[in-house]
C-alpha cells in the first residue's frame, strides 16, 4: 500500500472521528460513542504514521519541505498532542473541536497539487530536519490552545446567558479551559524554542550568514515572540480569561499564514 492510499485512509479515519466527536457533543454523556470515535482517530493516527515512515524511507529524509508535507505533518503532530491530552485528562469533548482542525488540515494537504514550490528550501543536515518538525509539533500545541480559547470564549458566552444552552452543561468549566490553552502554549512554547536554537545552528553549518531574512525564518521568529509575550503577560500582567483567548486565537491564525499562503 502506497504511501498515498494510507494518508486517504487516515483521512478518511479522521472523518469518521470527527463525526463521532460532534454526535458526542451533541449526546452527552454517550461514552460509548466517545470511545468509538477516539478508536477511529487512533486508527487514522496509525494509518497517518504509517504513511510518513513510508514516505520518509522513499526520500530518505522526513518530508518536510512544502506545503503537503508540512501540513501533512502538523494534522499528524496535532492528533498526536490532543490524543496525550485525551489520555492525561479524560475529556473527549475537547476532540469536537480538535479534530475537524485536523481533518481539515489533513484534507487540504491532500488537495494542494504535488508540484507546489517548497515553503522551506536547502534544507540539510540533521539539525534542520528537527528544528523544521519540532516547529509543526510546537504548533501542534498552539492549535489545541487555540480550540480551548475557542471553548472558553463559547462557554463565558453561554455563562453570560440568562438561558444557557445544552451546550453549557456540556463544555468543561471556563477555569479548566483557560488553564488547559495555558499549559498548551507553555508546552509549545520550549518546544517552539529549542526549533528556533536548532534551526539557527543547521543554517550556521550551511549558511555563511545565520540571518539572511527569508520570509519564512523572519515570520518563525515572528510568531515565537508573540507567544512569549503572551506567556510574559499572563505570568507578569496577569492577562487571562477572555484577552487571553483571543490572543491564543489570533497567534495560531497568525502562525498558519505561512502554511496557507
Amino acid at each position: 500500500m502506497t504511501a498515498g492510499t494510507l494518508f486517504t485512509i487516515s483521512i478518511l479515519f479522521y472523518f469518521l472521528a470527527t463525526l463521532h466527536y460532534l454526535l458526542f457533543l451533541v449526546l452527552a454523556k454517550r461514552q460509548r460513542i466517545a470511545t468509538i470515535a477516539t478508536g477511529f482517530t487512533i486508527a487514522g493516527f496509525a494509518c497517518h504514521t504509517l504513511s510518513l515512515i513510508q514516505k520518509s524511507l522513499s526520500v530518505g529524509h522526513l518530508p518536510l519541505t512544502g506545503s503537503t508535507d508540512i501540513l501533512s505533518f502538523l494534522a499528524w503532530s496535532i492528533i498526536l498532542v490532543y490524543l496525550l491530552l485525551e489520555w492525561r485528562y479524560k475529556i473527549w469533548v475537547v476532540g469536537s473541536f480538535v479534530m475537524p482542525l485536523a481533518t481539515l488540515a489533513s484534507l487540504y494537504a491532500s488537495l494542494l497539487p504535488a508540484e507546489i514550490g517548497p515553503i522551506i528550501s536547502g534544507i540539510r543536515g540533521i539539525f534542520l530536519t528537527i528544528h523544521i518538525s519540532m516547529a509543526i509539533i510546537g504548533f501542534a500545541s498552539f492549535a489545541l490552545a487555540c480550540c480551548m480559547a475557542i471553548m472558553y470564549l463559547i462557554q463565558e458566552r453561554q455563562l453570560k446567558s440568562r438561558h444557557p444552552t445544552s451546550l453549557f452543561y456540556r463544555l468543561p468549566s471556563i477555569d479548566t479551559l483557560d488553564r488547559l490553552s495555558y499549559r498548551c502554549i507553555s508546552i509549545g512554547f520550549p518546544i517552539l524554542t529549542i526549533s528556533v536554537i536548532l534551526g539557527l545552528v543547521g543554517i550556521a553549518s550551511t549558511r555563511a550568514s545565520i540571518f539572511s531574512w527569508r520570509p519564512v525564518e523572519v515570520w518563525w521568529l515572528i510568531i515565537w515572540g508573540l507567544y512569549a509575550t503572551l506567556l510574559q503577560a499572563r505570568l507578569w500582567i496577569g492577562w487571562r480569561g477572555r484577552k487571553a483567548s483571543y490572543l491564543a486565537i489570533i497567534r495560531f491564525v497568525l502562525a498558519l499564514l505561512p502554511l496557507l499562503g
